[in-house]
């Protein structure tokens, strides 16, 4: 049996020697047109492979990519992070729509990517969103709060995004939050006031832990 015929599931963690260029080759091989995992977390990619997975024209069925990197540590070696760029273009991909597990931890991505999330109704089918650790601030934390599929979604990482209670709140009263969705917002600057808020929400299905 040819294997791009039963290639469905791929795992390539902490993988250095990848690089965008090997993000690139895969997101256009003919291998992947059976994939629905994908496993890419540690690897360091860049913008460039980012944007190569979005604009794939072979991983339009895969429904898990984990593309997340270590949060960010002025101690460690620079880590050649997606950016707002990168995850901009993941975000907005036409080729991703069926995506329902998305991790993107630590890719130092703005408000500016979820703003685009939001305009463009992208990515609806999603159910699991990692967010962990990009600086999406309060902005981004609004603009998610508007988005319409934030419904679909049973689990939302939000630890170290750099919210305050102005973004907390906005989460609180979102229309589109579901009492069920599991919220992490640890390593963050919320009042007990905004805490409280998210309680009476989401009651034991929110964290304030990292």
């Amino acid at each position: 049996m040819p294997l791009a015929g039963v290639l469905e599931r791929l795992s390539l963690p902490a993988c250095k020697e990848i690089g965008h260029q090997g993000v690139a080759g895969l997101a256009n091989s003919p291998l992947a047109a059976r994939l629905h995992f994908l496993y890419l977390s540690g690897v360091q990619m860049g913008p460039e492979g980012a944007r190569a997975l979005a604009g794939s024209k072979s991983l339009t069925g895969l429904t898990r990519l984990y593309a997340g990197l270590p949060r960010p540590d002025r101690r460690a070696p620079p880590i050649q992070r997606i950016g707002t760029e990168g995850v901009t273009a993941l975000l907005t991909s036409p080729s991703l729509v069926q995506l329902t597990h998305l991790d993107l931890t630590g890719q130092d991505a703005g408000p500016k990517a979820i703003e685009a999330l939001v305009g463009a109704g992208a990515l609806g089918s999603l159910t699991s969103l990692n967010l962990a650790h990009n600086p999406i601030g309060d902005a981004g934390a609004k603009a998610l709060a508007r988005w319409p599929s934030l419904t679909n979604l049973n689990g939302l990482r939000l630890a170290g995004t750099e919210l305050t209670d102005e973004g907390a709140m906005a989460l609180a009263e979102s229309p589109h939050l579901r009492p069920t969705t599991w919220l992490t917002v640890g390593d963050n600057r919320i009042t007990e006031r905004a805490q409280l808020a998210l309680r009476q929400r989401l009651g034991h299905q929110v964290s304030f832990t990292s």
